[in-house]
């Protein structure tokens, strides 16, 4: 128990965001506004967006090639890299 005082634990972190701007008027507008196109039957089109549906079937048509031309820069990267090594290694050495 005499302990206790010897270790003190981090209290909670807050948050104390204050919004700048609210315009109450406009808020009301929404709300009216969201609940006439329910009565009338219109979607809203943010309400149910769903991520990825804008995506055309092509999009990512050229990214598979721009890949495998990547990897292939890559490899002749690392063999050009390991034979300046080796160059050098047998210069240093000889």
């Amino acid at each position: 128990m005499a302990f206790r005082g010897l270790i003190k634990l981090p209290s909670h972190k807050q948050f104390g965001y204050v919004p700048r701007y609210y315009d109450k008027e406009k808020e009301e507008k929404e709300e009216q506004r969201k609940k006439r196109a329910l009565e009338l039957g219109i979607e809203d089109r943010n309400s149910d967006h769903k991520p990825g549906t804008n995506i055309r079937l092509g999009a990512m048509r050229g990214h598979y090639r721009q890949k495998e031309t990547g990897k292939r820069t890559s490899t002749i990267r690392v063999v050009i890299i390991i034979f300046l090594l080796l160059l050098v290694a047998y210069y240093l050495l000889s």
